[in-house]
């Protein structure tokens, strides 16, 4: 919260949260095995995926070379819309 300068969620501005959430989301059903480095489109424009480091690393809009250390935790979680990875942080859009 502090990036973002607030306390907690509610101080988030609705639509900030919802373009976020959006930056979070890619519209097909993708396995990890699906994959490769390069541009991945989301709902609110592109993260970029980097395979080469184990284990692979996600650059938001705002990140240059993943300056946020992202990276996946958990992958391939089958659910009933879809399939989930897990990262440990929050991708921030541009």
């Amino acid at each position: 919260y502090t990036t973002l300068g607030v306390n907690g969620v509610n101080d988030i501005p609705l639509a900030t949260l919802i373009a976020v959430l959006k930056h979070h989301v890619v519209n097909a059903r993708v396995f990890s095995t699906d994959l490769a480095s390069g541009a991945v489109t989301t709902l609110n424009g592109n993260v970029t995926v980097n395979l080469t480091p184990n284990p692979p690393t996600i650059t938001g809009g705002l990140g240059g070379a993943n300056v946020a250390q992202l990276q996946t935790t958990l992958l391939n979680i089958h659910a009933t819309n879809g399939v989930v990875h897990v990262i440990n942080k929050v991708l921030r859009p541009q």
